[in-house]
Parts: structure tokens; sequence; C-alpha cells
């Protein structure tokens, strides 16, 4: 009999309630580090160096589902173009890796 430890339980648990992750500054990190170049970074691969984001660690850690929202400092004025930039790179992210989504 193998004895069950912690960390099977929560993946168990996981596997059952995965986690929904409501914050992610992979839009903000994209535009400082290659100015929204998707085809510069493999989200499909790991990328602890250089973001805190990509799908092996999603999976790894158990997160099921993601939203996103796009933070505007107040000083922003209604004319800034950097909110759109990062709703559209959000966006992008998907389709730009779709070798890494199982299938609906």
């Amino acid at each position: 009999m193998t004895p069950v430890t912690s960390l099977d339980d929560a993946r168990e648990l996981l596997r059952e309630f995965p986690v929904v992750d409501g914050h992610n500054d992979l839009p903000y990190a994209l535009r400082k580090q290659v100015r929204y170049d998707l085809d510069a970074l493999d989200l499909a691969a790991h990328q602890s160096a250089s973001l805190h984001t990509d799908l092996p660690r999603l999976r790894e850690g158990g997160v099921g589902a993601q939203y996103w929202s796009v933070y505007v400092p107040p000083t922003c004025r209604t004319r800034s173009r950097r909110p759109w930039s990062r709703s559209t790179a959000s966006g992008r992210c998907w389709p730009a890796t779709p070798h890494s989504w199982p299938p609906p």
C-alpha cells in the first residue's frame, strides 16, 4: 500500500475543483518585455526566468480557468491606448498557442 501525501490530496482536490485565477499581470509583462510580440515568447514552454505565467505552470498549479481585467491607473487619460493594447494582447495569447489547449 502506497502512503498518500498531502500533495497527492491537494492534486486530487484540484482535479475536482480547479483554481480560478482572477489576477494575472501577463499583458503588462508582455508589453514591458516584448512589446506584445507573442512570437518572441513561447507561452507553451516554461518561462519562469522572465514571466510569472506560462501554460505549463498554470497546469501544474491546477489553474482551470482564468479571467482577465485590465488595470487603468487613475492618472490615465481616456484617450490612452495602453488599456486597449493590453486587452487586445490578452485576447491574442490563446490563439497564439492553439496546440496547448485541449479540444472543446
